[in-house]
């Protein structure tokens, strides 16, 4: 097969109420889809992180458009093939343009998409292609705080979740005040924290004596995404398991495994370069005894998609952000199904799922 056409749907959706991080406020849910059709009429889909900064719409567009030229020159569908020819084609470009980050996430829309139109070809399921009966997978709800943490958690034990994670880096009351709610509401049931890169080395290590007594199941991303050095001194100061690998791209996934500081690694599918990519980083973690599973913050489509890999490498976890995402809820004909705590992974062809196409015109981003 080879690719015929190719379409580009960026999306954005103002917010009624802004996502907090410790890295910035988020008024926007934007996402980048993209549309590819084989010459004999068969359709893939692939999705590109792009929901922070607001204005990085614009910049998505032309970089996968670019790749996606490259793509139609190379007469192959065959996902880590074309992953590495496209790895390759655009090595020198990220380098000089100093933009590692968003050709990997315009790659990666490129490979989901063709791992899509692979597994519609062999009439299975993605994760169908590596293994027939996956493992119910658990799901934990993500994206909490710093406000409302007790709302949000008793929302979230209602609706069947038996694991949370809640976010840090707004200063230590702020923190310690809501991981004192968090256990009155949760009891002792799985807790994880996610810092994304708001401390300094000398703040986290001053923190994690604090977060200790919690008990929380992992800390996700304490410093820099690139602080290797920080993350090793780190580690040999708690006994909280670390977690990360969302910002992550290439030799950074194998010198943070290959250290023994952490132990999670998180790739994010449409940020790293794709399922190839992601199964390149968990054959790195197994030789490391590093347990991987998917970082998701996108739209549906992630959530589909870090699905069929969490399957595919028996992942202990798969993320659900807890606020609301009208690119969650309204993207796909078909809803996502989280039952007794599981995800249903869906068992048609492909990624299983059909995309809404009024919402893509609803939504599109014409900035």
């Amino acid at each position: 097969m080879k690719i015929g056409t190719y379409q580009i749907f960026p999306l954005s959706v103002p917010l009624d109420k802004p996502i907090e991080t410790s890295f910035g406020t988020m008024k926007y849910r934007n996402g980048c889809l993209l549309r590819l059709e084989t010459a004999e009429g068969m359709i893939g889909w692939g999705e590109s992180w792009i929901n922070y900064p607001g204005w990085g719409l614009q910049e998505r567009m032309a970089t996968l458009t670019a790749v996606c030229e490259v793509l139609l020159e190379l007469g192959s569908t065959e996902p880590r093939r074309v992953y590495q020819q496209l790895v390759q084609r655009f090595a020198l470009v990220a380098r000089q343009w100093g933009a590692i980050g968003p050709i990997a996430q315009s790659i990666s829309a490129v490979d989901l998409a063709l791992w899509d139109i692979t597994a519609k070809a062999a009439g299975r399921p993605v994760y169908g292609l590596f293994k027939k009966n996956p493992k119910p997978i658990s799901v934990y709800a993500s994206g909490i705080g710093p406000y409302d943490v007790a709302g949000f958690l008793s929302r979230a034990k209602a609706a069947g979740f038996t694991a949370a994670k809640i976010k840090v880096g707004f200063g230590e009351e702020i923190d310690l005040n809501n991981l004192l709610d968090a256990r009155r509401v949760w009891g002792e049931q799985t807790l994880m924290l996610d810092a994304n890169q708001g401390w300094s080395l000398g703040q986290a290590l001053g923190m994690v004596q604090k977060l200790e007594s919690f008990q929380p199941y992992w800390l996700e991303e304490p410093l820099p995404a690139d602080d290797l050095t920080g993350v090793m001194k780190l580690a040999h100061s708690t006994t909280i398991p670390l977690a990360l690998g969302e910002n992550l791209y290439g030799q950074g996934f194998v010198d943070f495994i290959s250290t023994g500081a952490i132990h999670f690694i998180q790739p994010d599918l449409a940020k790293a370069g794709g399922l190839s990519a992601a199964l390149e980083v968990t054959d790195k973690a197994v030789e490391h005894n590093v347990t991987a599973l998917p970082h998701i913050f996108g739209t549906a489509l992630s959530n589909v998609v870090g699905a069929h890999y969490a399957a595919i490498v028996d992942a202990p976890w798969l993320e659900f952000d807890a606020n609301p995402n009208p690119l969650r809820e309204h993207l796909l004909e078909e809803p996502l199904v989280i039952r007794n705590g599981k995800f249903l992974v869906p068992e048609s062809t492909g990624w299983g799922v059909t995309i809404n196409q009024q919402f893509l015109k609803e939504y599109a981003f014409n900035g």
